[in-house]
């Protein structure tokens, strides 16, 4: 691969595992033990890690501060105000929108893990901790 199409996460990765190889060699030579370097995980300041039964989500924090996650907080609001139960399909959207790609993907592993398939139930009661976790502020 070359590194002008490496992401800068590989570009970290691969930068420590050179550091790591100079390191080996040093040691070798130097007669003592190498000191390796770790690859730390790094979380963009927008992100935010929630933790919920032993799992660490990470969050996309952006998401919630859009104008369409607005507009669909909106309407759960309203059905609230109006002491009905939002309808499925809104809920569905919300926690696509707020959770889809990588967290939803790890909730479905993790819930296919626990159970063997990918009880829609325990899905929701999940994201269901996870956006209380995200602690979203009207």
């Amino acid at each position: 691969m070359n590194i002008e199409d490496m992401t800068p996460e590989q570009l970290r990765e691969y930068a420590t595992a050179k550091e790591n190889q100079r390191e080996a060699i040093t040691a070798r030579y130097m007669d003592r033990e190498p000191n390796f370097k770790v690859v730390q995980d790094c979380k963009e300041p927008y992100e935010k890690d929630v933790e919920f039964e032993g799992e660490t989500y990470r969050i996309d924090m952006r998401r919630i501060k859009s104008r369409e996650f607005i507009r669909m907080f909106g309407k759960f609001q309203k059905y609230a105000n109006e002491g009905k139960d939002a309808p499925i399909s809104d809920a569905l959207a919300l926690y696509d929108f707020v959770f889809g790609g990588k967290v939803d993907d790890k909730v479905c592993a993790v819930v296919k893990a626990k159970m063997g398939y990918e009880d829609f139930e325990e899905i929701m009661r999940i994201e269901n901790a996870l956006f209380e976790g995200i602690e979203v502020k009207n």
